[in-house]
């Protein structure tokens, strides 16, 4: 199992942050629609197979400290793993506002 630095898991929060606000800076728009048009639910995603792999890609991007080489990482990926990494980041910034929607009142 990877580790995962508290540094890094603070700048994924910063981009969750973003995110959720609807800025999605580290990825194209269109890429982003053409991978989602197929809703994750509908697919067999979160399967045994694909776990190391989701957890090496976040890693991957994770580690990397500036914008420029998060995108150049990002830009690295073939489309498969991309798309791991999209589909997982973007049910990562979902659930962050499910749940902060089940805390307001």
């Amino acid at each position: 199992m990877l580790e995962i630095k508290q540094t890094d898991l603070n700048e994924i929060e910063l981009l969750l942050n973003q995110s959720v606000k609807g800025y999605h800076f580290l990825f194209d728009h269109k890429k982003i629609a053409q991978i989602l048009k197929t809703p994750t639910e509908n697919i067999d995603f979160f399967n045994k197979a694909n776990i190391q792999q989701i957890q090496e890609l976040l890693t991957g991007l994770l580690s990397k400290k500036s914008f420029h080489q998060k995108q150049t990482y990002l830009n690295s990926l073939d489309h498969q793993k991309f798309e791991l990494l999209v589909r997982t980041y973007f049910h990562i910034v979902d659930s962050t506002v499910m749940a902060s929607l089940k805390n307001t009142h």
